[in-house]
């Protein structure tokens, strides 16, 4: 069973979530993957409030390991990165689970580690 991680961010703001994923042992690189699709889903609830919907690999997937200032679990680096605007968590009200399935090449699927985004009210909006 996975770790689900939670964060938080500030109610209309845009975040980043990052993972460093392996395919066979290898960090994963966009020619291994056919598609990324990502689901919202009120973690309260279990209610879907956005179905699959598709990332381009080529935005999201890098090919080699990413290290900036937002990567801080260590000194190795990420190489998935999904950008996530202001308009996907919008409910102070609601935790907020997205989930990611990667489909390979090979035609194999997995699903990432699900992470849950708990909003900051911001009163001034």
């Amino acid at each position: 069973m996975s770790c689900l991680e939670v964060f938080r961010v500030n109610e209309a703001s845009s975040f980043s979530l990052m993972y460093r994923v392996y395919v066979d042992g290898v960090a994963m690189v966009q020619s291994d993957v056919s598609t990324i699709e990502y689901a919202v889903i009120n973690e309260g609830t279990k209610e879907v409030i956005s179905s699959l919907s598709s990332l381009v690999v080529a935005d999201v997937v890098y090919d080699t390991l990413q290290t900036d200032v937002r990567w801080t679990k260590d000194n190795v680096g990420y190489n998935f990165k999904h950008d996530v605007g202001h308009t996907i968590t919008t409910d102070p009200d609601i935790s907020y689970r997205l989930e990611y399935k990667v489909t390979l090449a090979s035609g194999s699927e997995f699903w990432l580690d699900s992470v849950v985004i708990n909003l900051n009210e911001v009163y001034g909006n």
